[in-house]
């Protein structure tokens, strides 16, 4: 953050900005955008190079930002690949005699996605499955 704000006050072609404030607030609308996934970017804390991974990684929820934070925006398809990828493993519970299946759930855009990959068994309905995701997101 605190070079992209250098940035803007040092290279003429980029547009002029009444003060920091204005581009530090852009940004903190555009992570907080619930269409983020589409329309802005990410934030994420820091990037970890060994890992190849962004840490501290949040999309469409408020973040807090000053023109000084050290923090990264990160493009959103990266982003989403990562936050899909480290999505909590949720167990619905299958039909009888069947066990239990798993299945990945991620938190985006303030809602609870489910891989659908694999139906659910009949009698399991979609919304159970949903809150069960949220309540393991709750308390993990």
């Amino acid at each position: 953050m605190k070079q992209l704000v250098e940035d803007f006050a040092r290279y003429l072609y980029l547009p002029r900005l009444a003060g920091p404030e204005v581009l530090v607030q852009a940004c903190r609308d555009g992570v907080a955008l619930l269409t983020w996934q589409t329309d802005t970017f990410a934030y994420a804390e820091s990037h970890d190079e060994v890992e190849s991974r962004y840490k501290g990684l949040r999309g469409g929820q408020m973040v807090m930002l000053s023109q000084d934070s050290t923090g990264l925006l990160a493009k959103p398809d990266i982003a989403r690949r990562q936050i899909e990828a480290e999505a909590p493993q949720v167990v619905v519970p299958g039909a009888a005699g069947t066990g239990a299946r798993k299945r990945s759930a991620s938190i985006c855009q303030g809602q609870i996605k489910i891989n659908t990959e694999k139906l659910l068994p009949n009698h399991v309905s979609e919304q159970v499955a949903l809150m069960a995701a949220k309540e393991k997101a709750e308390y993990s």
